[in-house]
């Protein structure tokens, strides 16, 4: 009897515990969101997408055909840079399901395929310098549009940087060294303002308690083991991506000082101030760091 007296007792407590913690967890009101900048970015993007024709497959176009619908899409790509020019913040909505959102985030796609596709066009002609920074604003869109927003802003952010990284590290061998100091430049600039991993999980906490608030913090301690493994397959994806992206700035840096001095670097340090502004914390080359 004792026994069970006690279990029973460890049984009501741990129910209490729960129970005040999750009133506890939903009491804590979610972060204000911050103001959005006037004139915002994400706002532009979106504008400028609205002008692509929906389903165009770019891959799959003869040469021909592909320079028709670029020449269509020409203000629509003339938007979308000017809005990489601007301060961008991603629009939240707080609701489970936003038809408004998803379809953002498809136009978001359809900029970053087309970016490539112009880049492509710029193979064609004999462009290396102009392809590459058509790849190049096709990863600042990546990261213009996940700025401000939740993992799925992140998620869709990821495959188009992907798409943009895989086309400029192709290119990288045709660029001369003026060429890749260039957009080195240009890219570490960028990496500069990427919105960081922690920042996006904050982000992702605030959507879901302002969206969810009870019913939200119940579930998540529920289903809490299915969510980490969500995060953890978007995390993995997103630092693997990072780490792609790195390398090649430090490739199209390492070809500029090789292109100059007629010898590869010996560790990254030495593409330092020249070639990059900052040594990279991590040795994500074969260049070893500086002893």
């Amino acid at each position: 009897m004792a026994i069970g007296r006690i279990l029973t007792g460890f049984v009501v407590l741990a129910v209490a515990a729960l129970l005040v913690a999750i009133w506890f967890l939903s009491s804590q009101s979610a972060w204000p969101p911050p103001a959005l900048p006037n004139p915002n970015g994400y706002e532009t993007l979106l504008k400028a997408a609205s002008m692509l024709e929906e389903g165009t497959d770019y891959t799959t176009m003869s040469d021909t055909a592909l320079r028709g619908a670029l020449t269509n899409a020409a203000d629509a790509l003339n938007e979308a840079r000017n809005a990489l020019k601007q301060e961008s913040r991603v629009i939240l909505d707080y609701s489970p399901v936003s038809s408004q959102h998803i379809e953002a985030l498809s136009g978001i796609k359809r900029l970053g395929q087309a970016f490539v596709a112009q880049g492509r066009v710029a193979e064609m002609d004999h462009q290396p310098r102009a392809g590459a920074h058509a790849y190049l604003d096709t990863i600042r869109l990546a990261h213009q549009s996940e700025r401000g927003g939740t993992i799925i802003d992140s998620m869709v952010a990821v495959a188009v940087e992907a798409l943009g990284c895989s086309a400029l590290e192709k290119i990288s061998a045709q660029l001369n060294a003026d060429e890749c100091r260039e957009i080195a430049a240009a890219l570490e600039a960028a990496e500069t303002g990427r919105e960081s991993i922690q920042t996006i999980l904050i982000q992702e906490k605030a959507w879901a308690r302002r969206t969810y608030g009870f019913k939200g913090v119940l579930t998540g301690l529920l289903t809490f083991k299915q969510l980490k493994a969500g995060q953890q397959r978007w995390l993995a994806r997103t630092t693997a991506q990072q780490v792609r992206t790195e390398r090649l700035l430090i490739k199209l840096a390492a070809r500029a000082y090789e292109l100059e001095k007629g010898e590869s670097p010996k560790n990254v340090s030495d593409l330092v101030p020249r070639y990059l502004k900052t040594a990279r914390s991590e040795p994500l080359t074969q260049l070893p760091p500086k002893p």
